[in-house]
Formats: structure tokens, sequence, C-alpha cells
């Protein structure tokens, strides 16, 4: 349980903002018109170690749509149309898959600043329903008519509807994509000078905010070309991802006695680095990857996860 709690908060943990006070020389602002459409291949992988012998190794693809409705002088509208795997969420298996096609496919319409920074999630409701619908689903399907295993899946994701009825938890859960493609977006970033900040990353559950260390720099610009690659990386504290795993566990009504021995005692270790490659007029990226790698010994065993994102370009 312990190690399933830490694998769902390590994929869910939002990734820092950036921002830049100094003098700078590349600004990530969005020219954008209506009806711009963009289509970019994601790529999803994850792969579990333990005892340095792999024990899963899992990936998929899909296409998401990137669309400009409306645009206005202070803000643009945009439609992200995208596949929703509910293996994000819990393993499906292939017997079950058929139920699940009603939420193939999602409509995300958010808005933006005028310079491209996300904004907001305008049908956030319509999108909180479909995701609970999905996960009675999920409970319907793998529980059947076993009410003791009901009872377990309902505590299990008990937390995890209790996010999607906020704006805010359905924002952080479901659109992860989004929130990584505006990640540089409204910046501006010194060609020079990397940037080290020491800050907080938000606790989803309601907690306190986790420690957390970010490296920004520049690595190369093609001026003719209107390119630029920056890369990011970030240090998360270990011990405030423990006391927000002891929170949930809390949140779930479970015995948390033991659990909290076991915690208390891990090795926990985990860094994000993303690459962004743009052409940063119009503001567009070529190529986004992000890897969230987590090392953990819990209980004596040597556990590591690598959780990978790629959103590349669908040149038409």
């Amino acid at each position: 349980m312990i190690k399933q709690l830490f694998l769902f908060l390590f994929s869910c943990i939002t990734l820092p903002a950036f921002s830049q006070d100094d003098s700078t020389k590349i600004p990530f602002v969005a020219y954008w018109s209506i009806g711009d459409s963009y289509d970019f291949k994601i790529l999803k992988s994850q792969k579990t170690w333990s005892e340095n012998e792999i024990t899963k190794d899992d990936q998929h693809e899909y296409i998401a749509n990137f669309t400009v409705i409306d645009s206005t002088k202070d803000s643009y509208t945009i439609v992200w149309k995208y596949d929703l795997d509910p293996n994000e969420f819990l393993e499906i298996p292939n017997e079950y898959k058929e139920s699940f096609s009603k939420f193939n496919q999602i409509a995300v319409k958010y808005k933006t600043t005028e310079t491209g920074v996300f904004v907001e999630i305008l049908n956030w409701q319509e999108v909180s329903e479909v995701m609970n619908d999905l996960i009675d689903q999920i409970v319907l399907e793998v529980a059947g008519k076993d009410a003791e295993k009901r009872d377990e899946l309902n505590s299990y994701f008990g937390p995890l509807k209790q996010l999607f009825l906020s704006k805010q938890g359905v924002e952080e859960l479901v659109y992860k994509d989004i929130q990584l493609f505006h990640l540089a977006i409204g910046q501006e970033f010194d060609t020079k000078e990397p940037l080290i900040v020491e800050g907080f990353m938000p606790n989803m559950f309601g907690g306190d905010p986790i420690k957390a260390t970010t490296k920004i720099e520049v690595e190369d610009v093609l001026l003719k070309e209107k390119f630029c690659s920056i890369k990011q990386e970030t240090r998360i504290d270990s011990e405030g991802t423990k006391a927000m795993v002891l929170d949930l566990l809390k949140r779930m009504n479970l015995d948390v006695e033991e659990m909290e021995i076991i915690i208390e005692t891990a090795v926990l270790e985990f860094v994000d680095s993303t690459e962004f490659n743009f052409f940063y007029d119009p503001c567009i990226p070529l190529l986004i990857e992000t890897r969230r790698e987590m090392i953990m010994n819990i209980n004596g065993e040597d556990l590591k996860f690598l959780d990978k994102t790629v959103i590349e370009l669908v040149e038409k």
C-alpha cells in the first residue's frame, strides 16, 4: 500500500512554475491567432525496478490537438482535445476496456493571459463529472458483486474523488500535459546566467507545502530561427513527501501506526528534469521532455521509479 501511495503522489506532484526578475533576453510570449491549430504526439512511459530488476515497463502514446478558439487583448481561449486513458488511475484488465469506451476522448476548454500563461479551466465541472463517473465505473467493473472489494476500492479512491470536486483538484490531476505545455510560456530567460530558486511545491491535499530547489538555464539559442532550448531541474524534499503520505493515510482512515515507522525510516530521492525546445515566436513547443525519477529504500527493499512524458510537435 505504501509503495503504491508514493508512486501515486510521485505522478501527481505539480511541476513548479518558473519566473525570473533579472535582466532577460529571450521572452516566451504567445503570438497566436483564432484558428491556430497544432497536433502534438504525447508519449508517456513508466518504468519500475526492484533490486535492480525491471518489474514494470509500460508506455503509451496519443495525439492531442491544441486549437485557439478566441483571442482578446488580454486573453486566449484554447481547446485541448486528447484521449483519456483510465490506466493512468488504475491498471485496467483488458477484458474491462470496452466498458470504458465512452471515456475515450475529452475536450478541455481553458483560458490563458495575453502572454500565454495558463489561467484556469473553463469547463472543469463538466470534466469533474466525467472523472468521477470514470472512477465509479472502475469500481463497478473491478469489484463486481464483491462488496468487500468494492468498499476497499471506494476507500482507496475516496481522497481522489474529493480532489475532483474542486477546480484546483481537477487542474492538478487531469491536466498535467497542459500545465507542462504552458510551463515556460509567458516567462523571460537570461541567456547567460542560470537561475536557482529555493521554494515550495503545493500540497494537493491541503497540508504543508513541500520544499524544492529548482535550477533553470538556457542551453541553446538560434536567433534567426527564433528557437530556444531551456533545461529545468528540480529536487524535491523527501521529508515533506513522507509527511504528505502519512496525512493521506490518515484521511483514508487506515491504521498508520505501523506504516508510520516504515515511512519515517524510508530513504527517498526525487528529481525532476525537463527540457523545453521552443519556437519562441509564435511560442509553440517543438519538443518538451520531462523525466521524474524516484529512488526509494523502504523496508530494506531498493526501488526505483522513472516517469517520462514527451510532447512533440507533429509536422503537417
